[in-house]
């Protein structure tokens, strides 16, 4: 059984999501932000940042990207010295996979569209 990555609240007899525990691998001094892949077995996605991981820098860039990708708080619950993590995001499972795919869809199509010509 996967771990437990949601807390749930009832109200009024109806459970509702509140809030995500999200299992990221960080990967600092890369070209550009972005979740790269999930992987599926640990249920991790690999992310990468720009800055190093020194002074606080990398987390920040992390907090910072990932509160404006999904708009809301996004704050480092656990890792703040390792490279795995876990990020609290006020935002339903769902919510954050679809982000999430929208993000590696268009990720993806500017690959596609920034290729120079005759790069196959």
């Amino acid at each position: 059984m996967g771990r437990r990555n949601f807390t749930l609240i009832q109200f009024e007899g109806v459970d509702r999501v509140l809030r995500t525990h999200l299992h990221i691998a960080v990967h600092t001094q890369k070209n550009q932000f972005g979740f790269v892949k999930k992987d599926e077995w640990s249920d991790t996605w690999h992310v990468h940042v720009t800055s190093v991981p020194q002074h606080n820098r990398a987390n920040a860039e992390l907090e910072k990207e990932c509160t404006r990708l999904f708009g809301v708080q996004v704050k480092i619950m656990k890792g703040h010295s390792s490279s795995k993590k876990v990020l609290d995001i006020p935002l339903s499972a769902e919510a954050i996979e679809l982000i999430l795919s929208n993000f590696l869809e268009n990720q993806a199509n500017n690959v596609r569209g920034h290729r120079k010509p005759g790069f196959r």
